[in-house]
């Protein structure tokens, strides 16, 4: 069973994954196996970081984790995502994402708030 759990984050998490102390840190861990990880970096503009580890991907651990993250965030959501990052759009797209824009390497996205279950 997949689950997702908030981890209390240090100064060797802060320093690893270049976090502040008002970011937000969750394992993602799949039958007490750690399968990747998701931060949320609060600010003004909220962004949401995902990974799944290479051996763990397509198998919508990555969709899960965005859309449990997603709820933690009490507003609409901008993402910038690589042109050629297909897996992260379609995950975006799930979630009723709109592309805004296009930058250079980069495509913008709005994605709307969902409720908390």
């Amino acid at each position: 069973m997949l689950k997702v759990k908030k981890i209390n984050i240090d100064k060797e998490l802060m320093k690893k994954y270049k976090l502040s102390e008002h970011d937000l840190f969750y394992i993602a861990d799949f039958n007490t196996k750690e399968i990747g990880y998701g931060i949320i970096k609060q600010g003004e503009t909220n962004k949401i970081e995902i990974y799944i580890y290479e051996k763990y991907q397509g198998n919508g651990y990555g969709s899960f984790l965005f859309g449990k993250l997603l709820k933690e965030i009490d507003t609409h959501l901008e993402l910038k995502v690589k042109l050629d990052n297909e897996k992260m759009k379609r995950i975006i797209l799930k979630y009723n994402g709109k592309e805004l824009s296009r930058n250079g390497k980069y495509v913008i996205y709005v994605v709307p708030k969902i409720k908390k279950d």
